[in-house]
Protein backbone atom coordinates (compact mmCIF):
# COMPACT_ATOMS: atom_id res chain seq x y z
CA UNK A 1 0.00 0.00 0.00
CA UNK A 2 2.97 2.14 0.27
CA UNK A 3 4.75 1.65 -3.27
CA UNK A 4 6.90 4.27 -2.90
CA UNK A 5 8.48 3.37 0.65
CA UNK A 6 8.54 -0.33 -0.95
CA UNK A 7 11.10 0.47 -3.64
CA UNK A 8 13.30 2.98 -1.71
CA UNK A 9 13.79 -0.48 0.82
CA UNK A 10 14.58 -2.55 -2.35
CA UNK A 11 17.23 -0.27 -3.22
CA UNK A 12 18.67 0.06 -0.55
CA UNK A 13 19.16 -3.64 -0.29
CA UNK A 14 20.41 -3.70 -3.52
CA UNK A 15 23.07 -1.26 -2.78
CA UNK A 16 23.75 -3.00 0.34
CA UNK A 17 24.56 -5.87 -1.03
CA UNK A 18 26.57 -4.69 -3.47
CA UNK A 19 28.79 -2.63 -1.00
CA UNK A 20 28.97 -5.94 0.63
CA UNK A 21 30.34 -7.70 -2.47
CA UNK A 22 32.34 -5.47 -3.79
CA UNK A 23 34.30 -5.20 0.03
CA UNK A 24 34.76 -9.42 -0.37
CA UNK A 25 36.56 -9.11 -3.81
CA UNK A 26 39.86 -10.10 -3.89
CA UNK A 27 42.25 -7.58 -3.98
CA UNK A 28 45.47 -9.66 -4.57
CA UNK A 29 47.45 -11.19 -7.26
CA UNK A 30 46.18 -14.65 -7.69
CA UNK A 31 49.88 -15.74 -9.08
CA UNK A 32 51.01 -14.94 -5.30
CA UNK A 33 48.25 -16.69 -4.24
CA UNK A 34 49.31 -19.68 -5.99
CA UNK A 35 53.03 -19.58 -4.84
CA UNK A 36 51.78 -18.97 -1.19
CA UNK A 37 49.66 -22.06 -1.62
CA UNK A 38 52.57 -24.44 -2.58
CA UNK A 39 54.63 -23.15 -0.06
CA UNK A 40 52.42 -24.52 2.53
CA UNK A 41 51.94 -27.96 0.71
CA UNK A 42 56.05 -27.86 -0.16
CA UNK A 43 56.44 -27.01 4.14
CA UNK A 44 54.00 -30.10 5.17
CA UNK A 45 55.41 -32.16 2.33
CA UNK A 46 59.18 -31.12 4.21
CA UNK A 47 58.03 -31.48 7.59
CA UNK A 48 56.39 -35.49 6.56
CA UNK A 49 59.87 -36.62 5.06
CA UNK A 50 61.63 -35.14 8.07
CA UNK A 51 59.77 -37.39 10.09
CA UNK A 52 59.88 -40.36 7.58
CA UNK A 53 63.81 -39.53 7.66
CA UNK A 54 63.69 -39.94 11.98
CA UNK A 55 61.22 -42.71 12.24
CA UNK A 56 63.94 -44.44 9.47
CA UNK A 57 66.79 -44.34 10.97
CA UNK A 58 64.89 -45.12 14.33
CA UNK A 59 63.60 -48.22 12.59
CA UNK A 60 67.54 -49.01 10.98
CA UNK A 61 68.99 -48.44 14.84
CA UNK A 62 66.37 -51.00 16.16
CA UNK A 63 67.50 -53.45 13.18
CA UNK A 64 70.88 -53.26 14.17
CA UNK A 65 70.07 -54.38 17.78
CA UNK A 66 67.97 -57.21 15.69
CA UNK A 67 71.14 -58.49 13.95
CA UNK A 68 72.42 -61.87 15.23
CA UNK A 69 76.01 -61.80 17.02
CA UNK A 70 75.96 -65.14 16.32
CA UNK A 71 76.10 -64.64 12.74
CA UNK A 72 75.63 -68.16 10.97
CA UNK A 73 73.93 -71.88 11.82
CA UNK A 74 77.14 -73.00 12.24
CA UNK A 75 78.38 -70.53 14.80
CA UNK A 76 74.69 -70.47 16.30
CA UNK A 77 74.78 -74.28 16.37
CA UNK A 78 77.93 -74.52 18.42
CA UNK A 79 77.10 -71.84 20.75
CA UNK A 80 74.47 -74.03 21.92
CA UNK A 81 75.58 -77.44 21.88
CA UNK A 82 78.74 -76.04 23.78
CA UNK A 83 76.26 -75.14 26.63
CA UNK A 84 74.18 -78.51 26.38
CA UNK A 85 77.62 -80.81 26.40
CA UNK A 86 78.80 -78.65 29.76
CA UNK A 87 75.62 -79.25 31.10
CA UNK A 88 75.73 -83.39 30.34
CA UNK A 89 79.90 -83.21 31.74
CA UNK A 90 78.25 -81.92 34.63
CA UNK A 91 75.73 -84.49 34.93
CA UNK A 92 77.87 -87.36 34.23
CA UNK A 93 80.48 -86.01 36.54
CA UNK A 94 78.18 -86.59 39.48
CA UNK A 95 77.32 -90.07 38.31
CA UNK A 96 81.54 -90.44 38.22
CA UNK A 97 81.83 -89.05 41.46
CA UNK A 98 78.77 -91.53 43.47
CA UNK A 99 80.66 -94.10 41.45
CA UNK A 100 83.82 -93.24 42.51
CA UNK A 101 82.91 -93.72 46.54
CA UNK A 102 82.09 -97.19 45.61
CA UNK A 103 85.34 -98.08 43.52
CA UNK A 104 87.85 -96.26 46.37
CA UNK A 105 86.20 -98.17 49.07
CA UNK A 106 88.05 -101.20 48.48
CA UNK A 107 85.93 -103.75 49.60
CA UNK A 108 87.19 -107.47 49.51
CA UNK A 109 84.97 -109.43 47.34
CA UNK A 110 84.81 -113.33 45.98
CA UNK A 111 84.99 -112.88 42.27
CA UNK A 112 84.09 -116.12 41.58
CA UNK A 113 80.49 -115.82 41.31
CA UNK A 114 81.03 -113.45 38.80
CA UNK A 115 83.09 -116.04 36.49
CA UNK A 116 80.03 -118.31 36.88
CA UNK A 117 77.60 -115.83 36.26
CA UNK A 118 79.59 -115.24 32.92
CA UNK A 119 79.95 -118.37 31.99
CA UNK A 120 75.90 -119.11 31.98
CA UNK A 121 75.86 -116.01 29.78
CA UNK A 122 78.30 -117.46 27.72
CA UNK A 123 76.49 -120.82 27.09
CA UNK A 124 73.71 -119.20 26.48
CA UNK A 125 74.95 -117.45 23.20
CA UNK A 126 74.62 -118.08 19.67
CA UNK A 127 77.92 -119.10 18.28
CA UNK A 128 77.58 -116.25 16.22
CA UNK A 129 77.46 -113.60 18.56
CA UNK A 130 79.92 -115.25 20.89
CA UNK A 131 83.00 -114.83 18.50
CA UNK A 132 81.33 -111.30 17.23
CA UNK A 133 80.05 -109.56 20.23
CA UNK A 134 81.39 -110.72 22.92
CA UNK A 135 83.46 -108.27 25.20
CA UNK A 136 86.81 -108.37 25.86
CA UNK A 137 85.63 -107.30 29.97
CA UNK A 138 83.61 -110.88 29.72
CA UNK A 139 87.39 -112.40 30.33
CA UNK A 140 89.20 -111.08 33.96
CA UNK A 141 86.66 -113.00 35.89
CA UNK A 142 88.18 -116.36 34.53
CA UNK A 143 91.53 -114.90 35.04
CA UNK A 144 91.17 -113.35 38.48
CA UNK A 145 89.59 -116.92 39.82
CA UNK A 146 90.42 -119.67 37.81
CA UNK A 147 87.42 -122.10 37.59
CA UNK A 148 89.55 -125.31 37.16
CA UNK A 149 92.04 -126.22 39.97
CA UNK A 150 95.44 -126.91 39.49
CA UNK A 151 97.23 -130.41 39.36
CA UNK A 152 97.65 -132.49 42.73
CA UNK A 153 101.13 -131.55 44.27
CA UNK A 154 103.48 -134.40 44.53
CA UNK A 155 105.19 -134.34 48.00
CA UNK A 156 108.18 -136.44 46.99
CA UNK A 157 106.81 -139.22 48.97
CA UNK A 158 105.94 -142.38 48.36
CA UNK A 159 103.13 -144.84 49.84
CA UNK A 160 104.07 -148.35 51.01
CA UNK A 161 103.24 -149.65 47.38
CA UNK A 162 106.06 -147.11 46.01
CA UNK A 163 103.24 -144.63 44.61
CA UNK A 164 103.91 -140.87 44.97
CA UNK A 165 101.68 -139.23 47.62
CA UNK A 166 100.02 -136.32 46.12
CA UNK A 167 98.27 -133.30 48.09
CA UNK A 168 95.37 -131.72 47.43
CA UNK A 169 96.63 -127.78 45.76
CA UNK A 170 96.08 -124.79 48.50
CA UNK A 171 92.36 -123.22 47.32
CA UNK A 172 92.70 -120.43 45.05
CA UNK A 173 92.03 -117.12 46.63
CA UNK A 174 89.24 -115.86 44.35
CA UNK A 175 88.97 -112.24 46.49
CA UNK A 176 89.78 -109.08 44.71
CA UNK A 177 89.11 -105.62 45.34
CA UNK A 178 85.87 -104.50 44.18
CA UNK A 179 87.73 -102.03 41.83
CA UNK A 180 88.28 -104.97 39.55
CA UNK A 181 84.66 -105.43 39.41
CA UNK A 182 83.82 -101.82 38.89
CA UNK A 183 86.59 -101.50 36.29
CA UNK A 184 84.59 -104.24 33.99
CA UNK A 185 81.15 -102.50 34.70
CA UNK A 186 82.58 -99.04 33.49
CA UNK A 187 84.20 -100.89 30.48
CA UNK A 188 80.99 -102.38 29.46
CA UNK A 189 79.13 -99.39 29.93
CA UNK A 190 81.73 -97.60 27.55
CA UNK A 191 81.07 -100.37 25.32
CA UNK A 192 77.33 -100.05 24.93
CA UNK A 193 77.18 -96.80 24.71
CA UNK A 194 80.07 -97.02 21.27
CA UNK A 195 77.74 -99.38 20.15
CA UNK A 196 74.47 -97.77 20.14
CA UNK A 197 76.02 -94.88 19.07
CA UNK A 198 77.27 -96.53 15.85
CA UNK A 199 73.95 -98.52 15.78
CA UNK A 200 75.67 -101.92 16.59
CA UNK A 201 72.43 -102.75 18.45
CA UNK A 202 73.13 -106.59 18.22
CA UNK A 203 76.70 -106.13 19.98
CA UNK A 204 75.10 -104.02 22.12
CA UNK A 205 72.49 -106.34 23.54
CA UNK A 206 74.98 -108.81 24.01
CA UNK A 207 77.53 -106.61 26.01
CA UNK A 208 74.23 -105.91 28.29
CA UNK A 209 74.12 -109.06 29.36
CA UNK A 210 77.33 -109.18 30.81
CA UNK A 211 76.84 -105.88 32.67
CA UNK A 212 73.08 -106.93 33.95
CA UNK A 213 75.25 -109.54 35.50
CA UNK A 214 77.53 -107.55 36.97
CA UNK A 215 74.66 -105.61 38.70
CA UNK A 216 73.35 -109.04 39.99
CA UNK A 217 76.31 -109.77 41.33
CA UNK A 218 77.24 -106.50 42.94
CA UNK A 219 74.02 -106.77 44.85
CA UNK A 220 74.68 -109.72 46.27
CA UNK A 221 78.29 -109.18 47.33
CA UNK A 222 78.38 -106.03 48.62
CA UNK A 223 77.95 -105.34 51.74
CA UNK A 224 74.49 -103.17 52.64
CA UNK A 225 75.81 -99.91 53.23
CA UNK A 226 77.55 -100.31 49.70
CA UNK A 227 74.79 -101.51 47.87
CA UNK A 228 72.61 -98.53 49.23
CA UNK A 229 75.34 -96.45 47.42
CA UNK A 230 75.34 -98.77 44.67
CA UNK A 231 71.64 -98.11 43.81
CA UNK A 232 72.05 -94.60 44.21
CA UNK A 233 74.49 -94.24 41.95
CA UNK A 234 72.57 -96.42 39.40
CA UNK A 235 69.05 -93.80 40.06
CA UNK A 236 71.60 -91.09 38.80
CA UNK A 237 73.10 -92.90 35.78
CA UNK A 238 69.30 -93.61 34.74
CA UNK A 239 68.55 -89.74 35.63
CA UNK A 240 71.69 -88.67 32.97
CA UNK A 241 70.82 -91.30 30.10
CA UNK A 242 66.66 -90.22 30.33
CA UNK A 243 67.70 -86.61 29.98
CA UNK A 244 70.54 -86.68 27.84
CA UNK A 245 71.02 -89.95 26.12
CA UNK A 246 67.27 -91.17 25.38
CA UNK A 247 67.21 -91.90 21.38
CA UNK A 248 65.18 -89.91 19.24
CA UNK A 249 65.14 -86.63 21.17
CA UNK A 250 66.63 -83.22 20.38
CA UNK A 251 69.70 -83.47 23.18
CA UNK A 252 70.60 -87.06 22.05
CA UNK A 253 70.82 -86.24 18.20
CA UNK A 254 72.87 -83.05 19.30
CA UNK A 255 75.18 -84.81 21.63
CA UNK A 256 75.75 -87.81 20.22
CA UNK A 257 79.11 -88.92 18.87
CA UNK A 258 80.37 -90.06 15.43
CA UNK A 259 82.52 -92.73 15.26
CA UNK A 260 86.14 -90.66 15.18
CA UNK A 261 85.10 -88.46 17.89
CA UNK A 262 83.29 -85.92 16.36
CA UNK A 263 79.06 -84.93 16.49
CA UNK A 264 76.96 -87.02 14.16
CA UNK A 265 74.73 -83.90 13.52
CA UNK A 266 75.64 -80.69 11.31
CA UNK A 267 75.99 -77.87 13.90
CA UNK A 268 73.84 -75.50 11.23
CA UNK A 269 70.77 -78.64 12.21
CA UNK A 270 71.29 -78.16 15.70
CA UNK A 271 69.18 -74.35 16.34
CA UNK A 272 66.63 -75.24 14.63
CA UNK A 273 65.72 -78.20 16.28
CA UNK A 274 65.28 -76.29 19.46
CA UNK A 275 64.18 -72.87 18.01
CA UNK A 276 60.55 -74.53 17.28
CA UNK A 277 56.97 -72.55 17.01
CA UNK A 278 54.18 -73.75 19.66
CA UNK A 279 52.96 -76.26 16.83
CA UNK A 280 56.22 -77.56 16.86
CA UNK A 281 58.51 -80.25 19.28
CA UNK A 282 58.44 -78.30 22.02
CA UNK A 283 59.47 -81.36 24.08
CA UNK A 284 62.97 -80.78 22.44
CA UNK A 285 62.92 -76.71 23.29
CA UNK A 286 61.48 -77.37 27.29
CA UNK A 287 64.43 -80.32 27.72
CA UNK A 288 66.87 -78.21 26.11
CA UNK A 289 65.64 -74.97 28.48
CA UNK A 290 65.71 -77.28 31.76
CA UNK A 291 69.05 -78.82 31.23
CA UNK A 292 70.99 -75.58 30.06
CA UNK A 293 68.35 -72.63 29.65
CA UNK A 294 70.61 -70.62 31.86
CA UNK A 295 73.68 -70.63 29.89
CA UNK A 296 74.31 -67.50 28.08
CA UNK A 297 75.64 -69.71 25.05
CA UNK A 298 72.23 -71.55 24.80
CA UNK A 299 70.53 -68.25 25.17
CA UNK A 300 72.71 -66.39 23.54
CA UNK A 301 72.23 -69.26 19.97
CA UNK A 302 68.24 -69.96 20.56
CA UNK A 303 67.74 -65.84 20.32
CA UNK A 304 70.02 -64.93 17.18
CA UNK A 305 68.20 -68.02 15.42
CA UNK A 306 65.07 -66.67 15.76
CA UNK A 307 66.05 -63.35 15.17
CA UNK A 308 67.73 -64.69 11.90
CA UNK A 309 64.52 -66.76 11.35
CA UNK A 310 62.92 -62.93 11.28
CA UNK A 311 65.02 -61.29 9.29
CA UNK A 312 65.21 -64.22 6.29
CA UNK A 313 61.75 -64.24 5.98
CA UNK A 314 61.01 -60.38 5.57
CA UNK A 315 59.10 -59.98 8.61
CA UNK A 316 60.06 -56.59 9.99
CA UNK A 317 58.49 -55.35 7.01
CA UNK A 318 55.67 -56.88 7.13
CA UNK A 319 53.84 -55.90 10.95
CA UNK A 320 50.77 -58.57 10.51
CA UNK A 321 53.01 -61.38 9.43
CA UNK A 322 55.43 -60.45 12.17
CA UNK A 323 52.29 -60.39 14.63
CA UNK A 324 51.78 -63.78 13.64
CA UNK A 325 54.96 -65.33 13.64
CA UNK A 326 55.40 -64.02 17.82
CA UNK A 327 51.96 -65.44 18.14
CA UNK A 328 53.13 -68.91 16.97
CA UNK A 329 56.10 -69.04 19.21
CA UNK A 330 54.41 -67.65 22.07
CA UNK A 331 56.34 -70.66 24.34
CA UNK A 332 59.49 -69.77 23.07
CA UNK A 333 59.46 -65.81 23.95
CA UNK A 334 58.33 -66.71 27.21
CA UNK A 335 61.61 -67.72 28.66
CA UNK A 336 62.92 -64.14 27.00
Amino acid sequence: RAAGAANLRHEGNAAAVNTRMAGMAPQGDPAEFRAALQAGVDQQIDDAMLQEDLVRQNFDALLQDLTPSLGTPQVRGNSIRSGLADAYDAAQQNVRDKYAAIDQANTPVDIGPLRELFEQVDAGLPVNDAQRFRPTEASPPALLAPAKPEAPINTGVLDAEGRPILRDPPPVDQTVPYREVASIRSGLTDDALKQRAAKENQAARVTDMYREQVDNFSDQALPEDMRAALTDARAARRDVADRFERPGTGIAETLGPREGGDYRMDPSAVPGRFAQPDSGRLDDLQALLREAGGDPRVRDGLADEFIADVRARGLTEKPDALAKYLDDRSVLLSNF
